[in-house]
């Protein structure tokens, strides 16, 4: 179960269409994917907007995080399940124990994008995190369903297949 706050709420009950994206941290910045391409809730500028200093000893803020990279590469995302034990054990087991999830995601590489670009920036150990929004709401407003970090990619002429386990 998640909770939404009040925006999410009135975007649902105005008929929006949510839309699912995954946002993968690395060294270098922030980079979001989803099956369109994203135009929202991030904003660009000099500094992240995170209420860090600046030069003149002000403190930034902001409604979004710097993105390096925000298209709609995400082809498939795998299907994950929330369990409070593992399907082996008992009953009594489960209250002390939790099953950890593993999730696939399917990112486009049909023009080598990723073939590029890992060589330059590793995803391996890098966070990934899925999030379910509205085009004009708050980034810090959407929900986050799904949060790991990436333990194996395969890379193919035509995709990039990461997994993810959950932290």
């Amino acid at each position: 179960m998640f909770r939404v706050n009040i925006d999410f709420h009135k975007a649902l009950k105005k008929g929006l269409e949510p839309i699912t994206y995954v946002l993968i941290t690395t060294k270098m910045g922030f980079r979001a994917y989803s099956f369109k391409g994203l135009a929202f809730a991030f904003e660009s500028g000099p500094y992240i907007a995170d209420g860090t200093y600046i030069a003149d000893g002000t403190i930034t803020a902001g409604f979004g995080i710097n993105v390096t990279d925000s298209s709609g590469r995400l082809l498939t995302l795998g299907r994950f399940d929330r369990t409070i034990s593992p399907k082996k054990q008992g009953l009594l087991f489960g209250f002390t124990s939790k099953q950890r999830q593993t999730i696939l995601a399917d990112l486009d590489n049909e023009d080598r994008y990723f073939s590029k670009l890992l060589g330059k920036e590793p995803f391996l150990g890098a966070d990934f995190r899925i999030f379910t929004g509205f085009e004009g709401v708050n980034f810090f407003k959407h929900i986050k369903m799904f949060s790991g970090v990436i333990t194996e990619l395969f890379i193919s002429p035509k995709k990039l297949t990461l997994r993810v386990e959950e932290d």
